[in-house]
């Protein structure tokens, strides 16, 4: 492991600065319902008293970091279902779940995955693709099917596709004839 992924390992447990604490504020999203929270503070509350919030916060944060207790606060949920659109209210699958954090946590979860995605791409292998900044799962199957090509001599095409609950939709009857038809069968 060189100096510089252990330089940033360490920087993850750095003191969390009052600047990463307003960045994530004035990244909260605007008019979404409160956490469970018991005054109901809003993204809007934290951005209009940000400065008087701001020092309390960081003495928060810096205890979590420095391997003290999680406020309870931000180990708190609540749990409601909205309608989804265009869907029957009186079916159970016509519904989601969203979880309402409160704002101290969505505040603290904004400021970590900044300091951690300058790591992963150093730390995780050049062949870990998902979910990874810069990377995508197509490239390796991509440069797979090249080199079958190249070694066969024959042209591949490549197609992906991402569908909606593709299993549930697909006519299985019209695939299984077009497999057959192909001799996949």
């Amino acid at each position: 492991m060189d100096l510089e992924i252990l330089r940033k390992q360490k920087a993850l447990n750095n003191t969390i600065t009052t600047y990463e604490i307003e960045n994530a504020i004035n990244k909260l999203k605007n008019n979404k319902a409160p956490g469970p929270d018991a005054d109901g503070y809003t993204a809007e509350f934290y951005k209009q008293m940000k400065e008087e919030l701001i020092p309390e916060l960081a003495i928060d944060f810096n205890n979590v970091i420095r391997g003290g207790k999680v406020p309870e606060s931000c180990r708190e949920a609540e749990i409601i279902t909205i309608i989804k659109p265009g869907k029957n209210p009186r079916e159970v699958n016509s519904y989601r779940p969203i979880s309402l954090m409160n704002e101290d946590y969505k505040i603290f979860a904004k400021i970590l995955p900044n300091r951690l995605k300058d790591l992963l791409s150093k730390v995780i292998g050049e062949d870990q693709y998902g979910f990874i900044k810069g990377r995508n799962i197509s490239h390796p199957i991509r440069n797979l099917l090249k080199i079958i090509a190249q070694k066969s001599k024959k042209k591949i095409a490549f197609i992906k596709l991402d569908v909606y609950k593709a299993f549930d939709t697909v006519n299985h009857n019209f695939l299984f004839k077009r497999m057959e038809n192909l001799g996949l069968g």
